[in-house]
């Protein structure tokens, strides 16, 4: 399978798909962009590293706790650089919100 951005061929359709995941947010998304990334099984992984990053880079965007808790797990199965590169900017920018949110006195 292709996870679950659409079963289309096109890698860069499959990564539009989930950049417009990140946009949207909510569960449903975090889901579908935690399957294509690491996938229960190797099947519901996309087998292409770029709709990969696509979908780390949406996961923190989406800046939830599910988001967060599925870049770290990311980080223990992933074994493409590019795709461990764009998981840290996800976790950076989920950095940077939360930091954005907290009061400035803690």
């Amino acid at each position: 399978g292709q996870g679950g951005v659409g079963p289309d061929p096109d890698r860069t359709v499959r990564a539009s798909a989930a950049q417009a995941l990140g946009g949207i947010g909510g569960e449903p998304g975090v889901a579908c962009l935690t399957r294509v990334l690491m996938g229960r099984e190797s099947a519901d992984r996309d087998k292409e590293y770029q709709v990969r990053k696509e979908a780390a880079f949406a996961l923190g965007r989406i800046c939830s706790g599910s988001s967060v808790g599925a870049l770290v797990q990311a980080l223990k199965v992933e074994d493409s650089e590019k795709v461990r590169a764009s998981v840290y900017q996800g976790l950076r920018l989920a950095l940077d919100h939360y930091r954005k949110e907290l009061p400035m006195d803690v």
